[in-house]
């Protein structure tokens, strides 16, 4: 299962669930994708939040504010979940 989360609204995320799904048979779960732009901290808040309903997953969340720039992905492991 990968779980989806965003600022993006639409129609992006379509197309961020097009290319996982070109690649690999997962489920995708759509969280949100309207977290206010480039606002990390409400992202994670809400991330914490539903995290403890879902069965082991990734968690992908984009929310961005340094977009445009040159930035390293993050992951973390929380027990059974992986956050990137």
């Amino acid at each position: 299962m990968i779980t989806l989360s965003s600022d993006f609204g639409t129609p992006y995320p379509a197309a961020m669930k097009g290319v996982i799904l070109q690649r690999t048979d997962a489920r995708l779960v759509d969280v949100a994708h309207d977290f206010p732009r480039q606002d990390v901290r409400t992202a994670a808040f809400w991330l914490r939040e539903v995290l403890p309903y879902f069965p082991p997953a990734t968690h992908l969340a984009v929310v961005d504010p340094g977009v445009g720039t040159d930035r390293n992905a993050l992951v973390v492991r929380a027990g059974d979940h992986a956050l990137v």
